[in-house]
């Protein structure tokens, strides 16, 4: 079956002064990767990066990246069986809705998905939209594969977990689907389904990177803690789990091959949740001569920390350590 995948564009009003750059979309990379396992063809749209920082203005409104109806009009080419579209943030999620609009437009049986943080943490909004068929809940990669097979005929959508939907007008929640317990089980993200020419390009415009060309990655996944202002325990239940140090380290040497990458953003939540695990990953970057720079933008707590941890960190490349 066919699937699209999109990063939509990113709207901006007044004085924000938000300037979406191009960052390869590793939730949905990462979602494409089981689809492209599981025997389904992928295409991922990357609104912000397609049109390299192109800017069309709207009253009070900026829109960053590629127009809802040029993406409606790819999405048509297609003829997928599925669109999902990332839902990260409310204050950007008019633009899922005004995309959704377009599609249901040019695609209207087309079973459209979203998903993400803001999608995780009110559902039942936006399904309101009616040109959206399904929200997923939380951790998509195992949700979509039940969802494309509900698509062929082989599940109802009341016994997948971890999905809202409407059934006879009525919106429904399905019990949440339990965290992935083993992520080194999903693939790498599928990076090949993106011009991953823009992404490397674009960091060397960056102003945070010590060294060029950056990429970034992720190592671990979720946050014990429950912080209020937070919206991280949505996506991942304060379940904390991360990759083995090999899987980090392989996509780091991965990463080099392919892309020539000299500086790596960990997007973590919570990197260091494991000191053990952490000092695996900066053993095993050591133990192959690994010339890495790397950093923790997202923040770690600074109580997953000692002294011994932070000199293994600085000797495996890391450079700067954000606290939050």
């Amino acid at each position: 079956m066919n699937v699209v995948l999109i990063f939509p564009p990113t709207t901006v009003y007044g004085n924000d002064p938000t300037r979406p750059t191009p960052t390869p979309p590793l939730g949905l990379l990462y979602i494409a990767a089981v689809l492209e396992r599981d025997g389904h063809a992928v295409t991922v749209i990357d609104s912000i990066a397609e049109v390299k920082g192109e800017v069309t203005v709207q009253g009070n409104g900026r829109r960053y990246g590629l127009g809802y109806e040029a993406i409606a009009d790819r999405v048509k080419g297609v003829n997928p069986d599925m669109v999902g579209i990332s839902c990260m943030f409310t204050a950007y999620a008019g633009d899922v809705h005004r995309l959704s609009q377009s599609i249901k437009r040019e695609v209207p049986d087309v079973f459209l998905v979203t998903g993400g943080a803001y999608a995780s943490a009110y559902p039942r909004y936006i399904l309101e939209d009616r040109n959206i068929d399904c929200v997923v809940l939380g951790e998509g990669e195992a949700t979509m594969i039940e969802i494309m097979k509900h698509l062929s005929g082989d599940l109802r959508l009341d016994e997948i977990r971890g999905i809202a939907f409407r059934k006879d007008g009525i919106i429904t929640e399905t019990k949440r689907r339990p965290p992935i317990s083993d992520i080194d089980s999903i693939p790498f993200p599928a990076r090949h389904l993106v011009d991953m020419n823009v992404y490397v390009n674009a960091s060397f415009n960056g102003v945070y990177a010590l060294r060029s060309p950056s990429l970034t990655m992720i190592t671990s996944r979720g946050c014990p803690e429950d912080c209020i202002y937070c919206t991280v325990k949505n996506i991942w239940h304060r379940k904390w789990r991360g990759h083995s140090a090999k899987r980090v380290v392989d996509e780091i040497e991965l990463l080099q091959q392919q892309y020539g990458i000299r500086e790596i953003y960990f997007m973590d939540d919570s990197a260091a949740v494991s000191r053990r695990r952490m000092h695996e990953i900066c053993d095993e970057i050591t133990r192959r001569g690994i010339d890495i720079s790397w950093t923790l933008p997202n923040g770690v707590a600074y109580w997953t920390l000692d002294r011994d941890l932070v000199r293994a960190m600085k000797r495996a490349g890391c450079y700067r350590l954000t606290f939050g």
